[in-house]
């Protein structure tokens, strides 16, 4: 990596960690998760939170255990909304994992749920993301927008927790396991729509 590439990258993370810093700080969505998180008896501190540069294609990842990790080297706008975005995602995940007693994330249907959540929740499916993406489908938009991203975080996120190459292996299609969960309510979804 030559030197400029090295300084944008060490510059790029930097900005994120401040945003990261801003959003648990100021971003009602994201200090409301971690006030549910630990009423929920998971309490997340800042260090739970981190920036990094990811070899995958993937704006963030949450792993059991370790913390959320918003890619810096693979946001779409490097915004502020983007990264309170990827926050609020990631902690619905990290709340799922709390609050359900027999989740499990190599299960492809318990994956594919959460994952619905967490894209019709956070905000992925909003109008103007969806264009960034080139994805430019103006009709029930969100309606294609939530499997889909929910299929395309399925396939990233395994790689976060396992290879991809063992989706493929356990037999795990994530198209056909978002018919069980449909639209399924969480406790958060009832929550959040009640706010």
């Amino acid at each position: 990596m030559d030197d400029t590439v090295a300084a944008k990258t060490e510059k790029n993370q930097a900005v994120c960690e401040r945003m990261i810093e801003h959003s648990l700080r100021r971003n009602p969505t994201v200090k409301f998760m971690r006030e549910a998180l630990a009423k929920a008896g998971c309490p997340v501190t800042e260090k739970f939170f981190k920036a990094e540069n990811c070899t995958l294609q993937a704006g963030g990842g949450f792993v059991p255990q370790v913390g959320i990790s918003i890619c810096s080297n693979h946001l779409l706008t490097v915004t502020q909304g983007e990264v309170d975005m990827i926050l609020t995602h990631e902690l619905i995940h990290a709340y799922d994992h709390c609050r359900a007693a027999n989740l499990d994330w190599t299960n492809c249907q318990h994956h594919a749920c959460s994952e619905i959540r967490a894209a019709n929740l956070s905000g992925d499916c909003k109008w103007m993301l969806e264009l960034l993406r080139g994805h430019t489908n103006i009709r029930q938009q969100h309606q294609v927008c939530t499997p889909n991203h929910s299929i395309e975080c399925h396939e990233l996120k395994n790689s976060f927790v396992r290879p991809l190459a063992n989706i493929t292996a356990s037999g795990c299609d994530p198209g056909e396991c978002l018919g069980i969960c449909g639209h399924v309510e969480s406790e958060i979804t009832w929550i959040l729509r009640r706010r």
